[in-house]
């Protein structure tokens, strides 16, 4: 609840408030509360559908002037515009948004991130300000479009891909992270991308990164750090992001290089999350309910090879005779049997005590890892049926590969009991498929039609995103059983399953060749099951495949999830961008803000013992290293000068202060004895009165070293005395003064700055000074009520005419000793800069680092030394290699005729800057070809 005190008599009651009256000590005192709980209902009314955004906008429009809601009443007004109650970590963000901070998220997939985003487009046009929604993929952006017109209005939501731009001038712009990229360095260069111009930045509330862990992407995470760190500092940026291990370092990394950033971390999934196993002997769970080491459940024995199961069992009989198993087998010895049989819970106890020798080797032993048989590798057909009999479908079944995924749709399709649909729902399929159908007659091939008819469907990126889109409203509506889709799918595309199903640990890479799932993959992936509200149980199976068995689904979900590292890449068109607007040393600047400069500097302090701050080692090395480009004597001197000034400033400084209390004092004194028209010098009543003697000592400290009476100006008025009013028998008496805006005060001492004692009374003719008390002050009831020694009145036509004989009044003369100090400090001051390195912008270094070597010489040894030194060598390359890299680029583009030698843009450089391409010379180039131009 928002209130406001207002004056009485105010006109300006807004048709959302209510008022009352209040007593307090005899004064009218009238105060109008903005009633946010009044909204509520409303918003919540048409909570989730457009109208909530108007609603919202109203609540805050009908704020009095002045005034602002409190971030608890942004929270109450944004929550109520969803038609679910939100969870505490969205509220929590929505909280930071509130308080103008920006927001790093992190929660497990289908925990309900996307809700923080759109509680950052509400604020957003509720404000009267827009808002950038950016996802890593075309696809998502497709959708998020299709979504948001429906959730906010379709006018008020543009798409900008690349390919596609729609509306292009609303206040939610969806778009892909390159594109806002793009925009950044448009902005700063004046370029247009994408028919868009730099002015698309102005008025922007937040920038909301969907699905920020793709910073850890290889080719393309560099476009997510350069976009934190381009973007304008006045922006909120919201990161919502899977679970990251080093999440704590992200937020970090965003409150240095963008502003105050609040961490939300959840673990948090409103469906919990079951794993699965499917081999040729059908589908178990691949963990048991017994608990392990580490606290973990171990895993199912059932879904174990023949040769875990072995090993485990001739692990436990081997224990009863003489020698280790471990160094039998090191020794290439055949390990003997005991004279006893292993039970099954002992081969399941020592199943996972060898999961926990490899976890603590780093790798998975052996005969864990051996390559299954392909007996054991189960058909998609078998697969679905076992889903199909323990009602677990609809599933999303991931294939890294666009022709595996329609190989394994059709290999369905072609079994016995392919049909997965009820009568009705496919009599709902084929009404949707042959709507498709009369209005794209031939776009997409019978074999897809006739898939979807049965309830199964391949999505992948070589499908045309039309039929993808009937394809995710049919498995939304429940009438899609099953689809084979690749890992872009798992990428914040809405298509909750009940279950998913993985079906290989490994996939291609590119020059990598195959590489194994992360953890955070295949939680990205298994992520997608489980319906909220729909399931009470959301489950992902792992499929043995001809690579991987159970062993390692059950290595890989029991690991930490991946950190998030930096892919940060100067490329030519940064380097070009960067130059347009900068020199060489913001350029670098810039540079060295990137995350992976961030996590050099943090590793670096703690590589050299620092424990997050500098070592004294290290400030040692650093500080002789800087001395040496210096003369050493003219370093001393700069340092005993530069230690001489700060003291004769902090001298002055407490003069002052004590100078500005001995006036206090005597103001205290004086005031109840100063004759009617004495003029003085008051506090202006709006000026903030709870930092108003911190702000006087400073001033004061400013006029001594030569500074003018304007500091003074717009917290300071002038008036002349009236005489004392007592208010309240316990409280100390107010002294009456009329202003020169014709306004009667009765204030108390704090609220003087200078009154002139000395100096003549004022005089007016028309009424006796004696008498402008009882004719000008009115009863105190009369008066509004600022606080509790402060009121004021509107004066009247006939004490207009004295206030404007109220004159402009001198402060009073600084004191003798104060100008001498001032005088010595300013003959220290002199001396400093007639020294040598004076013009250096590196000289306050240089004083830092002379008191560190004087403090520190005699701490270390040489050897010590040395060693320091040496790792500081290898840690400084290692924080250089991002510039390192960018100069190679800029001197390639100087050879070119891009860049001068001074590292200016030329005309040609323009036009690269201009471009988008991984390659912006090479493309530049090619334009200018001959052969383009013939």
């Amino acid at each position: 609840m928002a209130c406001f005190l207002s004056l009485a008599g105010s006109s300006r009651i807004l048709q959302n408030e209510r008022s009352w009256c209040v007593n307090r000590r005899g004064m009218r005192v009238v105060i109008y509360e903005h009633d946010v709980s009044r909204w509520l209902p409303e918003v919540s009314q048409v909570a989730g559908k457009p109208e909530a955004a108007f609603v919202l906008r109203d609540a805050w429009a009908g704020v009095p002037d002045g005034g602002s809601l409190s971030a608890e009443d942004k929270v109450d007004l944004t929550a109520s515009a969803f038609s679910f109650p939100l969870d505490d970590f969205q509220l929590k963000a929505i909280r930071a948004l509130a308080r103008s901070e920006s927001a790093v998220v992190a929660a497990p997939t289908g925990s309900g991130k996307t809700v923080i985003g759109e509680a950052a487009v509400y604020l957003a046009l509720a404000q009267g300000l827009r808002v950038f929604y950016t996802t890593p993929l075309k696809a998502l952006s497709n959708q998020k479009y299709s979504d948001f017109k429906k959730q906010f209005g379709a006018s008020r939501v543009g798409l900008l891909t690349g390919d596609v731009s729609a509306n292009r001038d609303a206040d939610i712009l969806v778009m892909t992270t390159e594109v806002y990229r793009n925009m950044l360095y448009a902005s700063e260069s004046g370029f247009e991308v994408s028919g868009v111009g730099p002015s698309m930045m102005d008025n922007i509330y937040a920038v909301v990164f969907d699905e920020f862990h793709y910073m850890n992407d290889r080719e393309r995470g560099t476009v997510w750090e350069e976009s934190v760190i381009i973007s304008p500092k006045r922006t909120l940026l919201v990161a919502l992001s899977a679970t990251m291990r080093n999440v704590d370092e992200v937020r970090a990394w965003f409150s240095e290089v963008h502003g105050p950033t609040e961490l939300v971390v959840s673990s948090f999934r409103p469906v919990p999350l079951d794993f699965g196993f499917c081999n040729r002997n059908g589908l178990f769970t691949l963990t048991s309910q017994r608990p392990g080491y580490g606290g973990r459940n171990m895993i199912n024995p059932k879904v174990c090879s023949n040769d875990v199961l072995k090993a485990a069992k001739m692990r436990v009989e081997h224990r009863g005779i003489a020698g280790d198993w471990d160094e039998d087998v090191r020794k290439g010895k055949k390990p003997r049997r005991g004279n006893r049989k292993a039970s099954p819970a002992e081969i399941a106890k020592e199943i996972d005590y060898m999961f926990e020798e490899g976890m603590k080797k780093g790798r998975m032993l052996k005969v864990m890892n051996a390559r299954p048989s392909n007996q054991e590798v189960p058909s998609y057909a078998y697969l679905i049926r076992c889903l199909r009999k323990r009602s677990m479908l609809p599933a999303i079944v991931f294939i890294f590969s666009r022709d595996g995924c329609d190989r394994a749709a059709g290999m369905i399709a072609e079994g016995e009991h392919s049909d997965l649909l009820t009568k009705e729902e496919a009599a709902l399929v084929d009404e949707k498929v042959s709507e498709f159908e009369n209005a794209h007659p031939g776009l997409i091939g019978e074999d897809k039609l006739r898939l979807a008819r049965k309830g199964i469907s391949s999505h992948h990126a070589g499908l045309l995103p039309i039929w993808k889109a009937v394809v995710e409203e049919l498995f939304q509506d429940g009438l899609i059983k099953v689809v084979f889709a690749t890992e872009t799918l798992a990428a914040g595309i809405n298509m909750p399953a009940r279950t998913t199903v993985i079906s290989a640990l490994s996939k291609r890479a590119g020059a990598e060749g195959t590489v194994e799932l992360s953890t955070s993959e295949v939680f990205q992936m298994a992520g997608r099951a489980g319906r909220r509200g729909k399931d009470k149980r959301g489950t992902c199976v792992f499929v043995r495949s001809q690579f991987e068995g159970a062993e390692t689904a059950y290595n890989i979900i029991n690991q930490e999830v991946e950190a998030l590292s930096s892919t940060f890449a100067a490329t030519f068109g940064m380097v070009l961008n960067l130059l347009k607007r900068r020199d060489l040393d913001g350029s670098k600047e810039l540079v060295e803000k990137s995350f992976g400069a961030f996590l050099m500097r943090k590793g670096r302090q703690e590589r050299l013992g620092g424990r997050g701050t500098m070592s004294d080692a290290e400030t040692f090395v650093e500080a002789k290293k800087l001395l040496e480009t210096a003369p050493l004597d003219e370093v001393s001197r700069l340092a005993k000068l530069s230690n001489r000034l700060r003291t004769e400033q902090k001298v002055l400084k407490k003069l002052a202060q004590i100078n500005l209390l001995n006036q206090i004092a005597d103001r205290e004194q004086i005031l109840p004895f100063v004759p009617v028209g004495t003029k003085a010098i008051i506090v202006q009543k709006d000026a903030d009165t709870t930092c108003l003697n911190v702000q006087k000592v400073e001033l004061e400290t400013h006029l001594f070293q030569g500074r003018p009476d304007s500091l003074w100006k717009g917290l300071v008025e002038y008036a002349v005395v009236l005489g004392n009013v007592e208010v309240d028998p316990e409280s100390e008496e107010l002294t009456a003064v009329l202003t020169q805006s014709n306004e009667i005060r009765l204030l108390g001492n704090k609220h003087f700055v200078h009154v002139d004692v000395e100096g003549e009374t004022l005089k007016w003719e028309e009424v006796d000074p004696g008498e402008w008390k009882a004719r000008f002050v009115p009863s105190r009831g009369h008066f509004e009520f600022s606080s509790t020694d402060q009121m004021y009145y509107a004066g009247s036509s006939e004490s207009s005419a004295l206030a404007d004989l109220v004159p402009e009044i001198s402060f009073p003369p600084v004191p003798g000793h104060l100008l001498a100090q001032k005088d010595l400090m300013e003959g220290v001051r002199q001396k400093l800069s007639e020294n040598l390195l004076y013009d250096r912008k590196n000289r306050n270094d240089l004083v830092k680092a002379f008191k560190a070597v004087k403090k520190l010489k005699k701490q270390f040894t040489v050897e010590q030394l040395r060693s320091v030194e040496r790792k500081m060598d290898k840690l400084s390359v290692q924080e250089e290699s991002n510039w390192k890299v960018f100069m190679s680029a800029a001197e390639v583009l100087q050879e070119f005729g891009f860049l001068t030698q001074d590292y200016e843009v030329t005309e040609l450089g323009s036009l690269g800057a201009s471009l988008r391409s991984s390659n912006e010379l090479w493309i530049s180039m090619v334009l200018l070809s001959d052969s383009i131009s013939k």
